[in-house]
Order: C-alpha cells, then sequence, then structure tokens
C-alpha cells in the first residue's frame, strides 16, 4: 500500500514474493490482472533483470575470450610475435575503440548533433565527438570551437570526423611505435593490416 514498497518484495529474478513466505507469484498474471502501476511495475522489473542478466553474459564472455587471448599471447616463445600481440592488444583496445572519456565504455557510431552523451546511466558524461574531450554536463560550446571540427558547427560531417579520427589515431600508434623495433613494427603490420584497412587508417609508422 506505501509507495515504493514493491521493491522490497522483488527477488533476484525480479519477480514478487509473498511477504510471508518468500514464494514468487506468477509474474505473467500479475502483469495481466494486477492494478496498472502495479502491473507496469512488475514488467519494467523483469526487463531491467532480463537486460542486466544479457549485459552481465556478455561481460562474462568477453572476460573469457581475453583471458583466452592473453594465454595465447604469453605462450608464445618468439619474443618479436609475444610483443606484437600485446602491443596490437592495446592499439584495438585503447586507440581505434572509441570510448567515454570519463567511464571509458566503448561506443561505435552515432547520430545528429556532435556534442554526444554517453549512454551508461552512471556516467551520462558530455563530450565531443571530435576530440572525444569531457565537457562535463554540456558539450555544445565545446563542440563548436575544438580544434578538430573542420565544420564549425554542432552538426558535421560523418565522413569528415572518419578522417579527423584517422589522423588522430594514426598519430597515436606512431607515438606508440617510436621506440618499438623494425620487426616488431613489420609484425604489426602483418597482423593488423585489416583493421587499418577496415578504417582507412595509413601504415606509415
Amino acid at each position: 500500500a506505501e509507495p515504493g514498497a514493491i521493491l522490497t518484495y522483488i527477488d533476484e529474478n525480479g519477480d514478487l514474493t509473498c511477504p510471508q513466505c518468500k514464494k514468487a507469484y506468477d509474474s505473467t498474471r500479475l502483469i495481466a490482472e494486477a492494478p496498472k502501476d502495479i502491473g507496469e511495475s512488475i514488467f519494467t522489473l523483469k526487463l531491467t533483470v532480463k537486460v542486466n542478466e544479457e549485459r552481465m553474459n556478455i561481460q562474462k564472455e568477453e572476460k573469457e575470450r581475453a583471458d583466452r587471448e592473453i594465454k595465447r599471447i604469453l605462450d608464445l616463445t618468439d619474443e618479436v610475435s609475444r610483443e606484437a600481440d600485446i602491443l596490437r592488444l592495446h592499439i584495438i583496445d585503447e586507440i581505434f575503440t572509441l570510448k567515454c572519456p570519463r567511464c571509458r565504455q566503448a561506443f561505435v557510431d552515432f547520430v545528429g548533433c556532435f556534442a554526444l552523451t554517453c549512454t551508461k546511466r552512471s556516467c551520462k558524461a558530455a563530450f565531443c565527438a571530435w576530440c572525444l574531450t569531457d565537457c562535463g554536463t554540456d558539450a555544445h560550446g565545446h563542440v563548436a570551437q575544438c580544434p578538430l571540427n573542420v565544420s564549425r558547427d554542432v552538426f558535421g560531417n560523418l565522413t569528415e570526423l572518419t578522417k579527423v579520427h584517422g589522423r588522430v589515431r594514426l598519430e597515436k600508434v606512431k607515438n606508440l611505435m617510436r621506440n618499438k623495433s623494425t620487426q616488431v613494427k613489420q609484425k604489426i603490420k602483418e597482423i593488423m593490416r585489416k583493421d587499418f584497412v577496415d578504417l582507412n587508417i595509413s601504415m606509415d609508422f
């Protein structure tokens, strides 16, 4: 009867339970037959639990894949191959993958305004699509004045953005590879050729 009291009786599966015996009710029936506000609350909770389960599964799979990759690299006996593979992981994760500058959540693309907002609920950082600078709660002012912005507007051209990101990524790769041996550089070019081609980035390093 009290606002929010329903949350006290939700189990780990998102099901409403009896306050006395703790047995879960049939969520499908409750959603269909309970008062509208309660039905909507249960439906929202079930959906939230489902989404969180899927995220956890994805994170678990990603961790297992990363662990397998790290083990594979550590098992390599060739020093050049091992160093190149470690660098490859760094380049893909830290240079080629676009991320929120605050929480580091990856994102693929976007539409519309170049003043972006992180989709992660606990973050919501506002940042610039051109340079990925954290702008606090509003990136519009920065975007219009960003040195990398070739459009001088908060809306831009995605083709130009790709070119800008390509130049920035190449500079970061060059800095990373500056003191590496010729053999390691050649190995990187060999194992990452497709990655560079797909992103239309020069391998001039």
